[in-house]
């Protein structure tokens, strides 16, 4: 067992010693995000900057403590990508950053204004100083002071800048090479590499210039990112503040008797000459010398080096309460990067992670207009439910993903690692980019296209998957989408299974109204298979064994079991039985299932008021714009039932309607029942009827023009509602059975189709 000294170091480090070594560099992976700091955490860090520089005049343990910068060390540059031409070229000292990049980037950025700032003022005060000697001048012995605090502050303000012509301090991965020359040529192209670069070369080549030409930030002039340049702005904003003496509010500004403090002397080496405030100028200087000195030598962060990347994501979860935390995906993706481009292919064009990358980018947008989620937990959750179906799919292992990233992180990256070969890799992330555009595209946007070419009642089924949330089977449809991507099965493999899949929820729901069982059912599926039918386990290590008539076979067996036990072997036996229990089945505990049951019950069946059923043939796509209804509003609990003796039916499939969504809040809000409505439809039935829109009333309740129209016209064009009398005599219990037997048996065999 490894002592804890061997996996990780965390040492409380001063500005200066993190960032003054001239060998030490940063390098950020790809699945860290854009530099983005606003101005306001600008302020804020300046304000801290002020107000400790401060109180270090009067007391001795002032500090600014920025918090922990979690890095992992690659001197070897076995993370660097692209691989340089010339690894010997490479920085000494390489950290990879795990955390903390946003406050790096902003402390390397403000160290370079100083910079830029000091020389300025050193080209300036070596001519006044040159001037002063030559006019004997008595200004000249505070014009010598104040050039050796620039002399000091300049010979560590330098070390940020760049180690060499080829080394920024920071490069970003796949976007930057600390040697210039690649195999591939790429050089600086990220923001903050580009600035750093630049404005080495800036300060080389202007060093000795008179006057000095401050580093123009329309040089270089960015493109598409703005983040760096307005950074660079809001810094130089902060500075002039800084040259003012101003602190904040409530504090008095910083006065010459403050910059002869003794603390200043001791802790910081700075000497300011007396009598400064008769030379503003010189004052300005030594203002922003102290300041810049406080700045890197009391300004502390925490250093944490850990020898695995795995150990500083489980420390990150731990120390990190504010930032937002990577996602198993954002861990996983610059892994495969990696793995590709070491087989030449750059990640431009890896197209799945492109189209992920893209549906990510859809929630980003989606979290921005979400009062109640950020985007870390949008993301999060998102990836939760992907990781959970890639590993059903995978190995059967969904049940062990939960909402911790270390586990989810750990999953993806060790299964990508244990894949032999590339046929394997390239199955792994395609199997992951289907279970991606399942959790992003279809349960959450709704886009069912993303199937492909299906027929319309397997689009049917899908909507209705869709509609009653019913994900625990992405797995299972993501294995078929697999075979057929490997071409393992026929075109209309993925129709026989999103069909097969609604049936076997529409029934079982019918029959218990329960939905955890129908979950350990497919649970079991994706771990064991179905022995009893000979079907393997619904995972990649069995994509060739199981097709989708085995599949099926599987869900008839499990659906036998359920409502006939071990005696019946035959799923066609089990009608009656299931009729039995499903017409008493509480329709309120499968709501959402009822669309899918009522419009079965009419698929391809002429009406027959014997069933109490509906007219003519299913139009499939009303899941798309049906909810049910009560027959009557009743017979719904609060109301008066005067005709029915018992309630027991009252919620059963028989008292059910399809209604359009808009018609049922319609008449929800106004108040009419569906009794009434009837009586008022059987009056304007007539489609050859002029008066057909000035039918006055029903049962003398009147409804408006709007509401007359849409009725009508609803009845005439769809004619999916009973609105017949059923009896002469009143809606009674017996009438609600009669109408179940008819609905479920026709229910029965059209899902039983799907099934056979």
């Amino acid at each position: 067992m490894k002592n804890l000294t061997d996996i990780f170091a965390a040492n409380p480090t001063p500005v200066k010693e993190l960032l003054c070594d001239r060998d030490m560099c940063f390098y950020m992976p790809s699945y860290q995000r854009k530099y983005s700091w606003a101005q306001s955490n600008i302020q804020r860090l300046f304000e801290d900057f002020r107000v400790n520089f401060h109180n270090a005049l009067t007391e001795d343990d002032a500090i600014v403590f920025l918090g922990t910068v979690l890095t992992m060390k690659d001197n070897n540059g076995k993370q660097v990508l692209p691989k340089p031409a010339d690894l010997d070229n490479l920085p000494t000292k390489i950290s990879l950053v795990v955390d903390g990049q946003q406050r790096l980037t902003t402390l390397l950025l403000t160290l370079t204004r100083f910079h830029n700032l000091l020389l300025g003022y050193y080209r300036q005060i070596t001519h006044d100083i040159n001037e002063a000697e030559e006019n004997n001048c008595a200004s000249l012995g505070k014009l010598n002071r104040v050039r050796s605090l620039l002399d000091d502050a300049l010979a560590s303000s330098k070390l940020f800048t760049t180690v060499g012509s080829q080394h920024p301090k920071i490069i970003r991965e796949e976007e930057d090479c600390w040697v210039g020359r690649t195999a591939d040529g790429t050089s600086f192209s990220s923001p903050i590499a580009e600035y750093l670069y630049k404005f080495s070369v800036h300060t080389r080549l202007h060093n000795n210039d008179d006057p000095y030409p401050s580093f123009d930030m329309d040089y270089p002039a960015y493109k598409d990112n703005t983040t760096v340049k307005n950074a660079v702005k809001w810094i130089d904003e902060e500075l002039d503040i800084i040259k003012k003496g101003i602190v904040s509010e409530g504090i008095g500004n910083i006065s010459e008797a403050d910059l002869a403090s003794e603390n200043l002397r001791e802790h910081l080496d700075i000497t300011a000459p007396s009598n400064l405030d008769d030379y503003p100028d010189l004052r300005e200087i030594v203002l922003v010398c102290a300041h810049f000195k406080f700045i890197i030598e009391r300004v502390c962060i925490t250093f944490v080096i850990v020898n695995a990347e795995s150990y500083a994501f489980d420390m990150f979860e731990a120390l990190n309460t504010s930032g937002e935390p990577l996602t198993a995906y954002e861990t996983l993706r610059p892994k495969i990067i990696k793995h590709k481009r070491e087989q030449g292919i750059a990640s431009k064009d890896i197209k799945q992670l492109e189209m992920i990358d893209s549906l990510f980018d859809e929630v980003e947008e989606k979290a921005k207009n979400s009062k109640d989620k950020s985007v870390s937990d949008l993301k999060h959750k998102a990836t939760t439910e992907i990781t959970r179906t890639f590993a059903y799919y995978h190995d059967g292992a969904g049940s062990t993903i939960n909402p911790n990233l270390g586990r989810q992180r750990k999953y993806l990256l060790n299964q990508y690692d244990s894949c032999y070969g590339e046929v394997e890799h390239e199955r792994y992330l395609h199997a992951f980019a289907i279970a991606s555009m399942l959790q992003l595209d279809f349960w959450a946007n709704g886009n069912i296209d993303m199937f492909g070419d299906i027929d319309t009642e397997a689009a049917s089924a899908a909507k209705h998957l869709l509609n009653s949330n019913h994900t625990i089977v992405s797995a299972a449809i993501l294995f078929f989408a697999q075979r057929s991507q490997l071409s393992l099965s026929s075109a209309c493999e993925l129709n026989e299974v999103l069909k097969a899949l609604a049936a076997f929820q529409g029934l079982w729901r019918a029959y218990t109204g329960k939905t955890a069982q129908i979950d350990a059912v497919y649970k079991d599926f994706y771990q064991k298979g179905c022995s009893a039918v000979g079907m393997s386990p619904l995972n990649s290590s069995h994509l060739g064994k199981t097709n989708s008539a085995l599949f099926k076979k599987a869900l008839q067996h499990r659906l036998t079991l359920l409502v006939c036990g071990e005696q019946v072997g035959m799923f066609d036996d089990c009608k009656a039985s299931w009729l039995d229990v499903a017409i008493s089945t509480n329709t309120k505990q499968y709501n959402k299932v009822l669309p899918l049951i009522l419009a079965a019950s009419q698929h391809q069946t002429n009406y027959n008021p014997g069933d109490r059923l509906l007219e003519d043939q299913t139009n499939w796509s009303l899941l798309d714009d049906f909810s049910t209804g009560h027959l009557l509003k009743n017979t719904v609990p609060g109301f008066l039932i005067e005709d029915s003796e018992q309630l027991e039916y009252c919620y059963s499939i028989g008292n059910r309607i399809l209604a359009s969504r808009a018609l049922s809040r319609q008449l929800n809000n106004s108040g009419k029942d569906w009794t009434k409505v009837g009586a008022y439809l059987r009056q304007v039935l007539d489609e050859n009827d002029p008066g057909l829109h000035e039918a006055a009333c029903d049962a003398g309740q009147n409804f408006s023009d709007e509401m007359r129209k849409q009725l009508v016209d609803y009845r005439i064009r769809n004619s999916y509602i009973e609105f017949e009398s059923l009896y002469d005599n009143a809606w009674s219990d017996a009438a609600i059975i009669e109408r179940s037997q008819g609905i479920l048996s026709n229910t029965w065999e059209v899902l039983n189709s799907w099934l056979s």
